[in-house]
């Protein structure tokens, strides 16, 4: 039995006239101390958990552990033995008063407990002192783990904030440097409906922002290319692909190319969640490549097209033809006596000539017929669908009367003449090549027929002309 006792103070005092096998049983352990602090009992809870002599009863704290037990639980007990006092040593600020070890245990780590310091009262009226202990590890051990999980999830804490600032960051930076792209952006959501347009993508557009936001992204383009790109973007949609397509706005003549990029965006599950665009303005581009184009075909200096341009244009009418049973006839012009040209009057004068040769003959021929110059004083002319010989006579004739009139050289008066050689698709010659080869040939015989360069070069000044 356990009597609890009013000292003279008023503090309560407990007897321990407890039975050995009731305190035996007990999941805790229990260890009595007489006035002199000298063990009377320990249960045997705290025997398999102590380490050290078997024989506990007689022997004083300070004795049995020297060294090895938390002096604050000495004073404690002189406390409660002396003045009756009772204490309750916490596990968070005294985790291991006595040297007690986990039953089974080899490692010298000690067991988390926590120890009461109970005053009590002998059967012979003299006070003593209850040391009960609790087994504190799991409680340990779980706030281990919550400190651990606090850790963690301040460190969570601390790399989400710092992602949401970066996250922020990124978004300032995003927004600046489309405000300052030289290209215009724009977002739509996966329904096409703009959700984002930078400014420089409205000015190219010429429309306003705040009322196309919600519509679909192509109500920002002209109705026509409407019309023409809807079916493009819905294939684009379906198939998960690249949208590329050039626009033109403005009048014919005055107009800004547009090229005009979107790709799809994924979310994390892999489903399209819309589509990012770019506008860039191409004119520019395209203007540059439409004059390589030209100076890659022409001659610079008549603006006729050039070898490899007539080339290829001979070898498409010659396929055209075969495919529909027609004829294609060339003519290869070849001016006479130029060389005096250039040697009397200097080059000057000559590419006079030549330019007015070059824009008399294309006078003299349809818009679908080419002319191109082959070199030096070499021309040539390509008459696709050709009609019938009474017809390539007069134009035959018509071209060798435009380059003999007189051409106005400044100070003096010009009269030039040519030689013209004539070659048909079939008739004379099946390829591009033995075609041209075909006119040449027949135009040196030309030529010599003439009786010689020279008889066609007639050099008259102003006054003499007249």
């Amino acid at each position: 039995m356990i009597r609890v006792r009013r000292s003279e103070d008023g503090a309560a005092a407990v007897s321990a006239a407890v039975p050995h096998d009731l305190v035996d049983t007990l999941d805790v352990g229990v260890l009595l101390l007489d006035r002199d602090a000298a063990i009377v009992r320990a249960n045997r809870w705290l025997r398999e958990r102590l380490r050290g002599p078997t024989a506990l009863s007689g022997h004083r704290l300070d004795e049995l552990w020297a060294g090895r037990i938390d002096p604050r639980l000495v004073y404690a007990v002189r406390e409660c033995l002396e003045f009756g006092h009772s204490m309750r040593l916490s596990h968070a600020f005294h985790p291991t008063p006595l040297p007690l070890h986990a039953p089974g245990e080899r490692g010298e780590e000690r067991m988390r407990h926590a120890v009461d310091v109970i005053a009590a009262l002998g059967p012979d009226g003299r006070r003593q002192c209850v040391l009960q202990v609790r087994d504190m590890s799991e409680i340990a051990r779980r706030e281990r783990l919550l400190k651990e999980q606090a850790r963690q999830l301040r460190g969570e804490l601390q790399r989400l904030t710092e992602a949401q600032q970066e996250l922020g960051r990124q978004s300032l930076r995003f927004r600046e440097m489309a405000r300052l792209a030289p290209v215009g952006l724009f977002e739509t959501d996966a329904q096409g409906l703009l959700s984002y347009c930078n400014e420089r993508g409205g000015q190219m557009l010429g429309v306003d922002l705040a009322a196309q936001l919600g519509r679909h992204w192509l109500s920002m383009l002209p109705p026509d290319d409407i019309v023409r790109l809807s079916p493009r973007w819905s294939a684009a949609c379906s198939a998960r692909v690249r949208f590329a397509e050039e626009i033109c706005l403005g009048r014919p003549g005055a107009c800004t190319w547009l090229r005009l990029e979107a790709g799809p965006m994924a979310d994390g599950d892999r489903l399209q969640g819309g589509y990012i665009g770019t506008l860039t303005d191409i004119t520019e581009l395209r203007e540059h490549a439409r004059r390589n184009e030209w100076r890659a075909n022409h001659d610079a200096l008549t603006g006729l097209a050039n070898r490899e341009r007539f080339t290829e244009r001979l070898q498409a009418a010659v396929a055209e033809a075969e495919r529909h049973d027609e004829r294609v006839a060339i003519l290869y012009v070849d001016l006479d006596r130029f060389k005096q040209i250039n040697d009397l009057h200097g080059h000057a004068v000559g590419d006079l000539a030549l330019k007015t040769a070059a824009q008399r003959m294309r006078r003299c021929l349809r818009a679908d017929d080419v002319v191109a110059r082959l070199g030096g004083d070499e021309f040539a002319v390509l008459i696709p669908a050709a009609p019938p010989d009474e017809t390539l006579e007069r134009i035959l004739a018509k071209i060798t009367k435009a380059i003999a009139m007189p051409i106005n050289a400044g100070s003096c008066c010009l009269r030039i003449g040519c030689s013209v050689g004539i070659a048909l698709y079939p008739d004379h010659a099946r390829s591009p090549e033995a075609m041209l080869a075909q006119a040449d040939a027949q135009m040196y015989r030309h030529k010599r027929q003439q009786g010689g360069p020279g008889t066609a070069l007639r050099l008259v000044d102003g006054n003499a002309s007249r």
